[in-house]
């Protein structure tokens, strides 16, 4: 059979509140419509990620479901989600906005380290790969990975002050000319490469918060553009704050 696409949208939207709503007005009158409507009392669920992964009763459904269920869970989706939404919009576009702003402030690295649990999920599924996986997942103190702790706070740090140097290139003073002509080529570039750089995290947090569940390793994915940015700016301007700025591709050709 083909492989079965887990429904990562209808997750969201039951765990956000409109899925599960909907489905309670509909499966008292039609309890054949969908197959969610034998799961009615676990929903809820707790998140989106417990909906699809989670194996114990009451927590998740998707998982625990037939392969039958399964395959008709994600026929059905569509014909669940977008009359959900449309019936509580508001509801679902304050869980989006909730959940984006959730993702933006996670990029942390402990999802990184493989957990005692996982590899005993590893052990029992894939014996073969348990010496590979051994050899390339990261260390930890323990369960928690308390060593993660400092390496965070760093990178915290560091991601702070580039983005207050990325903001102070958008705001900076000079970019037009004393003549009222506008903006030079080089700085109308360098603004619009910082924008889409950050036009591309906000994106990346709006698929990945508002459309899955929000985790830290989907920003630690992408987060790195900022710093690099930065430490691109620092290279092609001093002082940083030039009224003139030479550019990034003025300083590269010479």
């Amino acid at each position: 059979q083909p492989a079965i696409w887990p429904p990562f949208a209808l997750a969201r939207v039951l765990a956000d509140g409109p899925g599960t709503l909907y489905l309670r007005e509909v499966c008292p009158r039609d309890p054949g419509r969908f197959t969610l409507c034998r799961y009615l009392d676990e929903l809820p669920p707790v998140d989106a990620d417990h909906f699809l992964w989670e194996m114990d009763a009451g927590f998740g459904v998707f998982v625990r479901a037939s392969n039958r269920e399964q395959r008709a869970i994600v026929r059905e989706q569509w014909d669940l989600i977008i009359p959900a939404v449309l019936a509580h919009p508001w509801m679902q576009l304050r869980a989006a906005v909730r959940n984006t702003f959730r993702q933006l402030g996670l990029a942390g690295v402990e999802e990184f380290v493989w957990r005692d649990r996982i590899r005993g999920g590893f052990a029992q599924r894939f014996p073969s790969q348990l010496d590979e996986l051994d050899r390339t997942r990261l260390p930890a103190t323990g369960e928690d990975g308390r060593w993660l702790i400092p390496v965070n706070w760093l990178m915290a740090g560091v991601l702070a002050l580039s983005i207050l140097l990325v903001a102070a290139r958008l705001l900076r003073p000079g970019a037009i000319r004393a003549d009222g002509s506008g903006a030079n080529l080089d700085a109308r570039r360098e603004t619009a490469w910082l924008l889409l750089l950050l036009g591309g995290v906000l994106l990346n947090a709006f698929i990945s918060g508002a459309l899955s569940e929000p985790h830290a390793r989907y920003g630690a994915r992408v987060i790195w553009v900022l710093p690099m940015a930065a430490a691109l700016l620092a290279a092609a301007h001093r002082p940083w704050l030039a009224h003139e700025p030479r550019g990034i591709e003025a300083r590269a050709g010479e």
